[in-house]
This record gives structure tokens, C-alpha cells and sequence, in this order.
């Protein structure tokens, strides 16, 4: 999170109030300490149009985040793995598009 979004989290944590840190996010993000000062995390990525639903049924106990994903969660920015997608203009017959196909 940025700078100024990081301060509100640690001194409600600094509390001692049980909370749980819950992620809307595409991608990860590097959480900079803030999932070890909370005893639960909520990684809901793209949720979709029921997924305010799903969290404050997960978030109020009534239902229980039984789904795991093989995902490694960053703890620091060197651990990003950059995203290598060579942009093309070739479609998928391996030709580029020429006057009368389809995105030419």
C-alpha cells in the first residue's frame, strides 16, 4: 500500500481489536509488515459482482473460506517475479493482419 494508507491499519492493530486484513487486489502487492500485525488474511483478488456477498459472509462467520489456491504471497518487493508478455501484433495464425482479416 502506499505510504499514507499504511499508517490506519498499524494503529488499529496497535489496538489489540481482533481484525482481518482483507486484499481486493488483480495482483499481489508487497503488504509492507501489515499481514504480521493481523491474525487473519482475506486474498479475494477479483471478486466479481457477488463478491461484497462472499466477503461479509466469510468476514461474520457465515460461511466458512474452505478454498486454497498454490499462490506464494510476496513478503518484499525483490520476490515480485516481473510479468514477461511480449506484446504482438500477429494473430493467431502466426500472420500479421492485412487489409480484409479480422484486426487489420
Amino acid at each position: 500500500p502506499p505510504q499514507g494508507e499504511r499508517g490506519p491499519p498499524r494503529r488499529i492493530a496497535a489496538t489489540g481489536a481482533p481484525i482481518a486484513l482483507v486484499l481486493l487486489q488483480g495482483r499481489p502487492r508487497t503488504l509492507h509488515g501489515l499481514a504480521d500485525r493481523t491474525p487473519a488474511v482475506l486474498a479475494s483478488f477479483v471478486p466479481g459482482p457477488q463478491g461484497g456477498t462472499a466477503l461479509a459472509e466469510v468476514v461474520y462467520g457465515l460461511t466458512n473460506p474452505s478454498g486454497r489456491l498454490p499462490l506464494t504471497y510476496p513478503r518484499h518487493q525483490a520476490v515480485l517475479l516481473p510479468h514477461f508478455r511480449r506484446v504482438t501484433q500477429r494473430c493467431i495464425s502466426g500472420r500479421p493482419p492485412g487489409r480484409g482479416q479480422a484486426g487489420g
